[in-house]
């Protein structure tokens, strides 16, 4: 369950970095698709949309039965951003086993939007627990930084 490939982060990272270059005055300057390579080796595609919204697709999907994964993204400063992004893992019967969360905080590399990079750490509520109030004391499952590309 390492690679659950949380996204919501480089959205915030992609407006920041919209906000630090004089010809990007809209956060629409850095939304797109990124190519993203955690540091565990997973491999992710991650899309950020103009409203906020993320959507994410992992590697490990599969291997670990669990959904794409779906979120949003805010600014937090210059050029860093703050994400959270959900997905759905499946009990062998196809009923909801449990809901991940990934918390995101990324940040732009150099002076554009090309290149975003940051840290990631996720959770795992099971089924009846509510993700989007989690207790501060439910530790985190994994923990990783992660380097991403726009695809051009």
């Amino acid at each position: 369950m390492k690679k659950l490939g949380w996204t919501l982060a480089a959205c915030a990272l992609l407006a920041g970095a919209a906000a630090a270059r004089g010809d990007d005055h809209d956060l629409a300057a850095c939304t797109g698709t990124y190519l993203i390579e955690e540091g565990g080796g997973a491999v992710d595609l991650w899309t950020f949309h103009r409203d906020g919204t993320l959507v994410n697709t992992s590697q490990g999907e599969q291997l670990f039965n669990f959904s794409t994964q779906h979120g949003s993204w805010k600014q937090v400063g210059s050029r860093s951003s703050r994400a959270i992004q959900l997905d759905l893992h499946r009990a062998d019967d196809g009923s909801l086993a449990s809901i991940g969360r990934v918390d995101i905080e990324l940040h732009g590399v150099g002076h554009s939007c090309d290149q975003i990079a940051g840290d990631l750490s996720g959770r795992l509520f099971e089924a009846g627990s509510d993700p989007l109030a989690p207790n501060p004391d439910t530790p985190a499952l994994f923990q990783d930084t992660f380097s991403g590309r726009r695809v051009q």
